[in-house]
């Protein structure tokens, strides 16, 4: 489940998506990743490690 709108998905579904660099719900576009933590449009951390 995301956190930012608990959407559920597949991991690996989110592995993929994560994989591209996207830092938002697959679903509804949520931001997943605070401002701060975004340069530019490079994303500096995803999701913290399981």
């Amino acid at each position: 489940m995301l956190p930012c709108c608990r959407h559920l998905f597949h991991r690996h579904c989110l592995d993929r998506w994560f994989g591209q660099c996207k830092r938002s719900c697959p679903l509804c576009r949520s931001s997943l990743v605070p401002e701060n933590q975004v340069i530019g449009s490079e994303l500096v951390h995803c999701l913290p490690p399981n």
